[in-house]
């Protein structure tokens, strides 16, 4: 797709639809900076081929950056008038955020409006949803997502027209079957309307992707999550971090051997089910006071250290972690113990003192709960916090780590623990 025919072809469409809007909107656009690109066109599938949405740590083997979410984008914007607004609207909100250009920020303003106006017409005048109409309506909200600060109520309004477009389309079970990219980008706007307002995705998935062949054998150790997580689980988080431990452990494998477009494929629609997964369980298990509530906060935790970095994300990330450090403040070391679950525990601090270098005091109490679970776990003899830790470490910790994290932490860990 990313060939200079392909590209060259997709540019006449896209100039016209371009064309259109800024006349229509009377935008000088001939004015408006675009950086190191030859032309607008040329930033704009910049933008499309970049597709926020793909956020994954996977290398996409087809040696393309164009992949279904983005396809998809692209036909529509050439074709939607809505989904041309809402794409220009996010390039401008981008480049305004970067240069503070107040040309930029004026223009911006005035697609929001043209957009909210073509947008309301389109519903008044029951005109027909189409994957179009879905593409603008969700690029716009992950706009206000990654770049605006918005209340609660406001987001979640916003997030009831979106969610009214998809079931006008037939649901998302019909878009999965007929739009796959579609679905990334929606899945993609609702997990970041989740992580902010702190409350279940809209769009459930029913069941996990299903898995290439090539990747089959492999499942049988990947997808075995330690017993002492039973103990402390729920059957529905234990299916969770069953997919998480997966997901983790193919992550690491890729490093050895690339994917195929099939496996690649795989494992995004896996991260989005597996982001979904957690915060319909974060939801559910919400201040309950409970070893599942813990453990579903650590996972969503770790999955958070490999997501981009947008406006919100430190914010979301900060709540998260005092969600946890209070979740875990309710539960002493005889409730872990008593169930038979401190290597839960252990991994459970090991996340929460990752989070920062070096650890803030007010998580004194968690290196004592550590201190405490290690000692019931290996005994009273722990002179020796060299990387050769018993065997138990890498079972226990590393399937639920990123790499990174686990090699990183351990003198640090060592020296917070002598």
């Amino acid at each position: 797709m990313n060939t200079p025919f392909a590209l060259s072809y997709a540019f006449n469409p896209l100039s016209v639809a371009i064309n259109c809007l800024s006349d229509q909107l009377q935008l000088d656009l001939d004015t408006v900076s675009i950086g190191n690109h030859s032309s607008l066109p040329a930033a704009l599938m910049k933008l499309i081929s970049y597709d926020i949405s793909r956020n994954t740590p996977f290398m996409d083997p087809s040696g393309s950056s164009m992949g279904d979410v983005a396809a998809e984008w692209l036909m529509a914007t050439t074709v939607d008038e809505l989904a041309c607004t809402s794409t220009l609207n996010l390039w401008l909100t981008i480049e305004w955020t970067n240069t503070k250009n107040p040309t930029l920020g004026k223009y911006s303003s005035k697609l929001t409006t043209s957009f909210l106006q073509m947008l309301r017409t389109t519903v008044e005048n029951k005109q027909k949803v189409t994957d179009g109409t879905i593409f603008a309506a969700s690029n716009h909200l992950a706009t206000y997502c990654i770049f605006y600060e918005m209340s609660i109520d406001q987001r979640n309004i916003m997030m009831n027209g979106l969610e009214a477009l998809v079931n006008a389309r037939g649901g998302v079970d019909r878009i999965a079957d007929s739009s796959p990219g579609l679905l990334q980008s929606l899945l993609w706007t609702d997990v970041m309307n989740a992580w902010l307002t702190g409350t279940r995705p809209r769009f459930l998935l029913r069941s996990p992707p299903p898995m290439p062949y090539s990747l089959i054998p492999e499942r049988t150790n990947t997808s075995v999550i330690p017993a002492v997580y039973e103990n402390c689980c729920g059957p529905d988080l234990l299916d969770t971090a069953k997919y998480l431990r997966m997901f983790l452990l193919f992550r690491h494998g890729s490093e050895t051997r690339a994917l195929t477009k099939a496996e690649y494929q795989y494992m995004v629609s896996l991260e989005r089910f597996i982001h979904v997964q957690l915060l319909s369980q974060q939801a559910h298990h919400n201040d309950t006071g409970s070893t599942s509530e813990c453990i579903v906060l650590a996972m969503g935790l770790v999955r958070m250290r490999i997501l981009c970095i947008w406006e919100q994300h430190f914010r979301v990330r900060r709540a998260h972690i005092h969600r946890l450090v209070e979740a875990m403040r309710k539960l002493t070391f005889e409730a872990w113990r008593d169930i038979d679950a401190l290597p839960a525990l252990v991994w459970l601090c090991w996340v929460l003192l990752a989070q920062s270098e070096p650890p803030p005091k007010d998580l004194d109490f968690v290196i004592v709960l550590l201190k405490s679970a290690l000692k019931g776990v290996l005994g009273e003899d722990m002179e020796d916090w060299s990387p050769g830790w018993p065997s138990y470490f890498s079972d226990e910790l590393e399937p639920l780590l990123w790499h990174a994290d686990y090699d990183a932490f351990i003198p640090i860990v060592a020296d917070l623990l002598h």
